[in-house]
C-alpha cells in the first residue's frame, strides 16, 4: 500500500482517539471552572481563558489565515459567537447556579441536538426510531439529573440557612437583578434555599442551552474544514472573533479580578490548564476530528463527558454521587449510544451535509 493511502486510512482512528482524548480533557475542566468561580467572575475566566488560548496558537501559527470570502469570514464569526462567546459564557453562568456534576451531564445533550440539526438540513436519516428512542431516553435522564441537583442544592442551602438563623448573619445567594448576574448578594436565610432551589434548575436551563450553541459550532467547523482551511490556523481565527465578540459581556458584567487572585497557585494553574490545554490544544484536535468525522459522529464523544465530571468533581470539589444522579447518567449514557445508529454514520473522512462545499 502507498504511504499516502496508509496515511488517509489511519486519519479516522486518529481522529477517533483525538476526539476521546478531548473529552477527558474537556470532562474536567467543569470542576476546574467551579474552582475558579470563588475568586473570578464567569466572563473574565472566559476572557482570560481564550487570550491564554489565542496566545499560543498565534505563537504556533504567527502568519494570518487567508479567507477566501466574505461568506467565509461569516461562517468564522458565527463559529465564534457560538463556540467560543455564547457557549462558554453559558456554560460558566450554568456552574454559578448548579453542580458541576449537573452541568456535566447536561452538556451532552449536544450530539443530539446536533443530529437534529444536521436533520433539518438534509440528514433526514439521522431521525431513524433508534435516533429518536435514543433522543427520548437521553432527555430522562438529563430530567433526572436536573431535579435531583435542585434537590441537592436546596438541601445544601437548607444546611446553611440554618446555620446562618442561629450565627445571626445573612446567607448569600447569587443575585437576578439584571445589572448584577455574575455578582453576589446578601439574602434573608429562610429564602436562601428557595432561592437556591430555583437557581438550580436556572442553571440546568442554562447548561442545556449551552448544548444547542455547541452543536451549532460543531456543524460549523465542519463546514468550513470542508473548505478546507488548516485546523490550526482557522481555530486561531474563531478565537479571535469569539474574544471580540465577548467583549460586551465581560464590559457590561464588571467585577475585575484582583492581580493578587490571578497569581494565586491554584488560580494561576487552572487558568493555563484552562487556556493553553482545554482551549489552544484541545479546540484543535476537536477541529481535526470533526473535518474526518463530521459533526454528527465527533459529537456523539461528548456522552463520555458525564463520567469524567462526576468522578473529577466527587473527588476535587466532593459532590456526592447520590443514586438519582447515577441514574440520570446511565440514563443519558444509553440514549446517546442508542442514538449512535450505524446506518446514519457517513464513511470516514467524507461527511457531507446540505449545502456544505
Amino acid at each position: 500500500m502507498p504511504p499516502a493511502a496508509r496515511a488517509a486510512g489511519g486519519r479516522p482512528m486518529k481522529a477517533h482517539l483525538l476526539a476521546l482524548a478531548t473529552i477527558l480533557v474537556w470532562g474536567t475542566t467543569f470542576v476546574s471552572t467551579k474552582v475558579l468561580l470563588a475568586d473570578l467572575a464567569p466572563q473574565w475566566i472566559l476572557l482570560i481563558r481564550f487570550a491564554l488560548g489565542l496566545a499560543a496558537l498565534c505563537a504556533l501559527r504567527p502568519r494570518m489565515l487567508s479567507v477566501a470570502s466574505r461568506r467565509d469570514e461569516g461562517l468564522f464569526a458565527l463559529a465564534g459567537l457560538t463556540g467560543v462567546a455564547a457557549y462558554y459564557l453559558l456554560e460558566n453562568m450554568a456552574l454559578t447556579f448548579a453542580s458541576a456534576t449537573a452541568v456535566g451531564v447536561i452538556v451532552t445533550t449536544s450530539p443530539l441536538i446536533t443530529a437534529l440539526i444536521a436533520a433539518a438540513r438534509g440528514q433526514r436519516e439521522t431521525l431513524s426510531p433508534r435516533f429518536l428512542a435514543g433522543f427520548a431516553l437521553a432527555m430522562a435522564g438529563v430530567l433526572l439529573v436536573s431535579l435531583a441537583g435542585s434537590a441537592s442544592e436546596g438541601a445544601v442551602a437548607g444546611a446553611e440557612a440554618g446555620a446562618g438563623a442561629a450565627d445571626a448573619r445573612p446567607v448569600t445567594s447569587f443575585a437576578d437583578a439584571p445589572g448584577a448576574l455574575w455578582t453576589r448578594s446578601t439574602t434573608a436565610p429562610g429564602a436562601a434555599a428557595a432561592a437556591l432551589d430555583a437557581g438550580a434548575l436556572v442553571g440546568c436551563a442554562l447548561a442545556l442551552a449551552a448544548a444547542a450553541v455547541w452543536a451549532a459550532y460543531s456543524l460549523l467547523v465542519a463546514r468550513l474544514a470542508a473548505g478546507g482551511y488548516e485546523t490550526i490556523a482557522a481555530t486561531k481565527r474563531t478565537f479571535a472573533w469569539g474574544l471580540l465578540l465577548m467583549t460586551p459581556a465581560v464590559l457590561l458584567g464588571g467585577n475585575a479580578p484582583q492581580p493578587a487572585s490571578l497569581v494565586e497557585p491554584v488560580n494561576a494553574a487552572n487558568l493555563l490548564f484552562l487556556g493553553l490545554i482545554a482551549s489552544a490544544a484541545c479546540f484543535v484536535t476537536w477541529g481535526y476530528a470533526v473535518k474526518h468525522l463530521g459533526a454528527v459522529v465527533t459529537s456523539t464523544y461528548i456522552y463520555l463527558v458525564p463520567a469524567v465530571t462526576a468522578a473529577c468533581a466527587a473527588a476535587v470539589l466532593g459532590e456526592p454521587l447520590s443514586p438519582a444522579v447515577l441514574a440520570g447518567m446511565a440514563l443519558t449514557v444509553a440514549g446517546l449510544l442508542l442514538s449512535r445508529d450505524r446506518r446514519s454514520r457517513p464513511p470516514h473522512g467524507k461527511y457531507r451535509e446540505s449545502g456544505q462545499k
